[in-house]
């Protein structure tokens, strides 16, 4: 069953239980004003025959005849009958009431309360008031119910088909306004089956307004967006990383090959082939774990908190100098206080480092410097970067084509530009004091820093 007819189910049962219960009210409002009315019209009745401005009936005088001269009649439109102090019945105008015993105990003035009741008689159905006459006995005053029933009856056969009405009215209402409040949603689930059955992530989610059905259609409608970038970014890592694989992979088999033609090749040209093959493997494994760590987000921030960016400088640059062996001149601020993640950071100050280790001569030293404006530049005495090659230096596999006889990946400045990012900070890229480039970044104050993930 679809949203729309559950929807307009619910409408009918919602309106036909408020008609039910107006009208159930109605219908005992009805039936309590018209018994209301009979009582006041008894009380007032027994007040005048008590007053002695009507007659009471005698044995000579019966419903629709006169009595004393000196009193009003008794009207054929209500049953009188006399009660003695002794609980008998004296006269009556025609129709004898029963009694009982409240009845009685008014008669002989143990109770001066007036009695009402629904009584009934061969004659019919009566509403009957007894009450105390000031000479001792009562009066009780009837009157027949059938015309207050029909009343009722009228009221309850005017009901029904009211009920009824209201409840298919309701249905038809309540299906156009679940077809109108469900269309959003029938064109997000369309759009959905859309994406589910072609798998393409560029289906528009058309959507207007701004209740929570088209708040979850925006929320759907970026997160196609996110996964349609995402699936570009793979495409393009997997295109990148073939087109980087495929040159080492070349060589290793070019050697590989030259080494089986030539069998009786040159020990020394076999152990420069053989280190050449060994040196293609070590940039190939090297590039296939950063091209890993690219695709698993390996190098992302896990969990922000506030360090002491001072202390990772010094140990990222202490296990630099022990593998490399190349001097460093470091200047560091101290206690320069971040929100960030120490692995993650520490594999950005590492990337820095092998960078410039990888441009400067050997006998130059790498300058790091940490201000305490939490700023960290790496200036190498390399040959540069033209200003034509900056804007893309921190793309994933871009090398200028003056790097491209060194060893790399390509992917070492996009790393550090990611862990970077991840962190709410900026990189730089400039020109150094001395020759070489200067490449760093700068990290935002703790207090403005991204949350916690």
């Amino acid at each position: 069953m679809s949203l729309a007819v559950r929807l307009a189910a619910a409408f009918v049962g919602l309106i036909a239980l408020t008609a039910l219960a107006l009208g159930a009210a109605s219908f005992v409002a009805a039936e309590r004003g018209v018994t209301s009315q009979v009582d006041n019209f008894l009380e007032e009745r027994a007040e005048d025959i008590i007053r002695g401005e009507r007659g009471r009936p005698d044995r000579d005088d019966r419903r629709g005849q006169r009595g004393d001269g000196n009193r009003g009649s008794v009207d054929d439109d209500a049953v009188v009958q006399m009660l003695n102090a002794d609980g008998t019945i004296g006269d009556t105008t025609g129709v004898t009431l029963p009694v009982s015993e409240a009845d009685l105990e008014v008669a002989s003035g143990a109770s001066k309360d007036d009695r009402l009741r629904t009584v009934t008689t061969d004659d019919g159905d009566f509403r009957v008031l007894t009450a105390a006459l000031p000479d001792g006995g009562a009066v009780q005053v009837a009157r027949e119910l059938t015309e207050s029933s029909s009343a009722v009856d009228l009221i309850r056969s005017q009901l029904l088909p009211l009920i009824v009405a209201l409840a298919v009215f309701g249905g038809v209402l309540g299906l156009l306004l679940a077809r109108r409040i469900t269309s959003p949603l029938r064109s997000l689930a369309s759009s959905v089956d859309t994406v589910a059955a072609t798998g393409d992530l560029t289906v528009p989610i058309n959507v207007g307004g701004d209740d929570e059905v088209s708040r979850l259609a925006s929320g759907f409608q970026n997160l196609l967006d996110s996964l349609a970038d995402s699936r570009v970014r793979q495409q393009q890592l997997v295109q990148d990383a073939a087109h980087e694989l495929r040159t080492p992979l070349t060589s290793v088999k070019a050697n590989i090959d030259l080494l089986a033609l030539v069998p009786d090749m040159d020990p020394t040209e076999r152990a420069q082939t053989f280190d050449s093959v060994r040196s293609e493997l070590r940039e190939l494994a090297q590039l296939v774990d950063e091209i890993v760590d690219v695709a698993t987000d390996r190098y992302r921030p896990q969990a922000l908190k506030d360090l002491d960016l001072s202390d990772v400088v010094r140990e990222s640059v202490e296990r630099f100098r022990i593998r490399t062996g190349r001097s460093v001149d470091l200047t560091v601020a101290p206690a320069v206080v971040v929100r960030g993640d120490g692995d993650s950071l520490e594999r950005a100050i590492a990337n820095l480092l092998s960078n410039a280790d990888k441009y400067s001569p050997g006998s130059e030293p790498v300058t790091v410097s940490l201000e305490a404006g939490r700023r960290l530049t790496v200036t190498d005495r390399g040959p540069g970067i033209s200003p034509a090659d900056r804007q893309r230096v921190f793309d994933r596999f871009y090398r200028a084509d003056t790097a491209r006889s060194e060893p790399g990946s390509g992917l070492g400045l996009s790393i550090v530009k990611s862990i970077v990012d991840a962190h709410g900070g900026s990189v730089e890229l400039g020109d150094g004091p001395g020759g070489g480039t200067t490449v760093g970044f700068t990290l935002p104050d703790p207090a403005e820093a991204l949350p916690n993930r």
